[in-house]
């Protein structure tokens, strides 16, 4: 009986120790598992550091575009106010203008009126000069 359990406890440390292999290569996996665990955080990690100094980048380009879109559109602003001040501008004083040639068109309407009224008694002039004329040569022929 001796031997026998000897073979048994032997039989049994043998499988103890395959189990106890078996686990020491589960526990070696594990820590290169958490090796590279460790490694994918620590590249996470640079990586978030990466994204926050772009974050920071985007957002000071962000500002900086905004102070010179800024400045940009009340550039912009100005000048379209004074283009807009130019039309009304040159809108009155084109008003006047229209206005002031009306007058000259009403006043030369009546000048010509004038001289068609002083032509016709120019004609009426002419035509009894003509007349009282050949009546002075006509009486003078006559005595």
């Amino acid at each position: 009986m001796g031997e026998e359990m000897i073979y048994k406890i032997l039989t049994h440390l043998e499988a103890m120790n395959e189990r106890l292999h078996s686990l020491e290569n589960d526990i070696s996996g594990i820590r290169d598992s958490q090796v590279r665990l460790e490694t994918e955080v620590t590249a996470v990690r640079s990586g978030q550091g990466n994204l926050d100094k772009d974050i920071a980048a985007v957002k000071a380009s962000q500002l900086k575009l905004e102070n010179n879109l800024t400045a940009k559109v009340e550039v912009l602003f100005d000048g379209w106010q004074q283009h807009e001040d130019y039309a009304v501008r040159n809108t009155s004083q084109l008003d006047r203008l229209e206005a002031k040639l009306d007058n000259l068109a009403i006043t030369t309407a009546r000048m010509h009126a004038i001289q068609d009224h002083h032509t016709e008694l120019l004609n009426i002039l002419t035509t009894r000069s003509v007349n009282n004329e050949t009546e002075i040569l006509a009486l003078k022929r006559a005595k």
